[in-house]
């Protein structure tokens, strides 16, 4: 993905500090945090590992998410517009998710893939001070970030058959996680539009865990209701450059957004989600409508300081093992 680098004057006796720019980016951070735990929808697409197949059948899916955020400053309203910002927090990428799975009579397999990118950029100083000093900006800073990330996981299933559950009804337990691989490209802070920031490669890990639980009700032929919950964390390593042991080793402004690119990437979303997903099965493909019905619940949700236009869709299909 190509950024464009807008040049941009100081004006004069004005410059942000390092840590000055972490605390106000660390504030946009945490505003977006809290709205993806805040009121979440009461329906939601279920995570691909917990599409557990039917007894002696194998499951082929695929997911595919979209990310598309802007957090403005407390106060701004971008519901409509998030053009001409002072200062912003900007967040785009995509993912993909293949997915194989098999159960035998109460237990079963998963396995599946990612590989995704991700690229943030905070800046302040976007838009031209008013008034008469049209040739100045008021005062400018300039983090960004690109990361891309690919890996794999598994998953173990347990589905048992209990006597009390009526014929329709059945409950699943799912544990697992996926192991990624991390490049993960940082500029640091620039703090003048006339300088052309190199960008630093970092290779990490990330471990991810995951358990959850999900229960099929499944009272009329070709439509299922899913409700669901799912805990997932993730554990990074400790980034290493080519030539240096580690980011601590960096100097003080690219340990500062490097940090920051980590919380945004890794531990923004809420470790433990819930909702429920509508499956359909439409000429052997389960299509599921959780996520769509999210989407529309949550077109007037939360804070007027961020616009979010993301995405996730999956779908499955079955065959007899």
């Amino acid at each position: 993905m190509l950024f464009t680098v807008i040049t941009l004057g100081l004006v004069p006796g004005h410059q942000a500090s390092a840590a000055t720019i972490q605390n106000s980016r660390e504030e946009f951070q945490d505003a977006y945090t809290k709205q993806q735990t805040k009121t979440p929808s009461l329906f939601d697409a279920l995570p691909i590992q917990q599409i557990v197949p039917l007894e002696d059948t194998i499951t082929f899916a695929a997911a595919a998410s979209y990310k598309d955020v802007t957090i403005a400053p407390s106060g701004q309203d971008i519901s409509s517009n998030r053009d001409n910002l002072n200062e912003r927090l900007d967040l785009k990428g995509w993912s993909t998710s293949p997915y194989i799975a098999l159960t035998a009579k109460q237990f079963g397999f998963g396995f599946t893939g990612e590989l995704g990118r991700i690229t943030s950029h905070y800046q302040q100083g976007a838009a031209l001070a008013s008034g008469n000093q049209s040739n100045y900006y008021a005062g400018y800073n300039n983090q960004r970030a690109i990361m891309n990330y690919s890996g794999v996981g598994a998953y173990f299933y347990l589905s048992p058959r209990w006597k009390a559950l009526p014929k329709r009804v059945s409950i699943n337990f799912i544990a697992g996680g996926k192991s990624l691989n991390v490049q993960h490209e940082s500029s640091g802070t620039v703090y003048s539009g006339n300088t052309q920031a190199p960008m630093t490669k970092y290779q990490y890990a990330v471990q991810n865990v995951d358990v959850g639980t999900n229960l099929g009700l499944n009272f009329v032929k070709r439509f299922t209701v899913l409700p669901w919950v799912d805990y997932s964390a993730n554990f990074v390593s400790q980034p290493t450059t080519a030539e240096q042991s580690s980011f601590h080793n960096q100097s003080n402004a690219y340990d500062l957004a490097l940090k920051d690119d980590i919380d945004l990437f890794w531990h923004s979303a809420p470790r433990l989600r819930y909702g429920i997903d509508l499956v359909v099965n439409m000429l052997g493909i389960n299509v599921h409508f959780g996520g769509l019905l999210g989407i529309i619940g949550n077109l007037n949700k939360g804070a007027g300081r961020i616009q979010d236009n993301s995405h996730y869709i999956s779908f499955s299909f079955d065959i007899k093992g």
